[in-house]
């Protein structure tokens, strides 16, 4: 059980919080609230994103999704964490209800609207940035390039430099070709999904049933909202676009990594930073060994270990039982992440 992990006051304190802390909404309402807008932000004139925040309290936690992701991605845990303070999820530009993207779908957008954001919709001093996946590697270089803006930071199965160097693997050369022709797959992918919306629009369901594919464990009232939206111009534009800039190769044969990471990451002080790292995080592509998928996993596990060092208060937790989506296979560890940081910001708030 992750709470063992933390201290016994913190986790005494989290436990208090979740069991009497009355419920403001429940998993379903927050579901049936992601298929529709809710407050539109503008952070460039006239150029908004959609943002959804429950609960009350400071400091107010923001959560990033992966690539192609939207609120919907946190429909199982926003409301339990909005038990603990005010929680708050957003559209970044393209996604979900916010306006479409006029910039490329790369970091260096994400990172900058970010922090429009934070600052357009007053979300308080020192936000705590819960990111996941590419999300993560988001909310790392927000860190970075703002020091002093954030209270803490949880990074759920993230991304980090240097995840495209598959030569750093220890695998075979068809293992590493099978890698690469999956991730120039996601991009061909993502260019036919939106050719085929701007030629079919709605029609889309019938000849291109994989671009609107949803989780079926969704409640139907998402998946038909999520349905609609990935059958819009501005959702598939900016999902190539992030694609392309998360991992596209360019001709002389740079990944994203090169361009993101030109040098080592800056340390972040000594930020309250926890790392999670699913204990068995998929290999992307079929036919690897259990070997093999060792090997992927260690360097996956190695990667958040140096993340977690970029912190002098840097933690790295594997979390047992969990795919890449550990919010939604195990929504305990995210909460006792976020719990126990939200413990020691207010701990320092009241300390002396």
């Amino acid at each position: 059980m992750i709470l063992r992990m933390l201290p016994l006051a913190v986790t005494a304190l989290l436990l208090t919080i979740l069991t009497i802390a009355p419920a403001a909404a429940s998993s379903a309402d927050t579901a049936a609230e992601d298929s529709h807008p809710q407050r539109l932000v503008a952070v460039e004139d006239t150029r908004r994103l959609n943002l959804f925040c429950l609960g009350q309290g400071s400091p107010t936690v923001l959560l990033e999704s992966g690539s192609g992701g939207s609120t919907a991605d946190w429909w199982r845990i926003q409301d339990r964490l909005g038990q603990i303070t005010r929680t708050c999820a957003y559209d970044r530009a393209g996604y979900g209800y916010s306006d479409p993207a006029r910039r490329p779908s790369d970091a260096a957008a994400a990172v900058d609207d970010l922090h429009r954001l934070i600052v357009a919709a007053h979300l308080g001093p020192r936000p705590i940035l819960v990111g996941h996946s590419n999300g993560g590697i988001y909310a790392t270089l927000f860190a970075e390039r703002y020091p002093g803006e954030l209270a803490g930071l949880v990074l759920v199965d993230p991304g980090f430099p240097g995840q495209q160097d598959y030569a750093r693997y220890g695998l075979p050369p068809g293992r590493i070709a099978a890698l690469r022709h999956w991730r120039a797959g996601l991009i061909d992918g993502a260019r036919v999904c939106l050719s085929a919306v701007k030629r079919d629009g709605p029609g889309l369901t019938t000849d291109h049933p994989d671009c609107l594919a949803t989780p079926p464990e969704d409640p139907a009232i998402l998946r038909a909202a999520l349905r609609d939206l990935y059958s819009r111009v501005p959702y598939e534009a900016a999902n190539l676009s992030e694609f392309e800039n998360s991992f596209g190769v360019d001709p002389a044969g740079a990944t994203p990594d090169d361009k993101e990471f030109p040098r080592p990451l800056h340390t972040l002080g000594d930020l309250p930073l926890i790392v999670l790292t699913a204990d068995h995080h998929p290999v992307p592509v079929p036919g690897f060994t259990a070997l093999e998928t060792a090997r992927y996993w260690t360097v996956w596990k190695q990667g958040h270990d140096r993340l977690a060092r970029l912190s002098t208060a840097g933690e790295s937790r594997v979390v047992t039982g969990s795919g890449h989506f550990i919010q939604n296979d195990k929504p305990e560890a995210v909460l006792a992440a976020v719990g126990a940081i939200v413990s020691t910001v207010r701990g320092h708030r009241s300390g002396p």
